[in-house]
């Protein structure tokens, strides 16, 4: 999901209950900083915070590859840490 606000990013990483069952890409657009919470939070490893606009280009077909080989699956990232 994309978000532009600050305040709206750190409430739902505060308050939403995440799992590994998939990717979980949140593309931060905003223009404030973010809080050093949410910049430093501990995030699953197959949560990304990605402080850009999304380039659905590359990013597609880079998940149906990884999904397709097995390489770039969740739970595969989940065993790294």
């Amino acid at each position: 999901w994309a978000c532009r606000d600050v305040a709206m990013l750190e409430f739902f990483m505060d308050h939403l209950w995440l799992n590994n069952d998939g990717w979980i890409l949140i593309f931060y657009t905003g223009k404030d900083a973010l809080s050093p919470a949410v910049e430093n939070a501990k995030l699953n490893s197959n949560i990304k915070l990605i402080k850009s606009r999304p380039n659905f280009d590359m990013i597609i077909p880079n998940i149906i590859f990884g999904i397709e080989t097995g390489k770039g699956v969740p739970e595969a990232a989940s065993h790294l840490e």
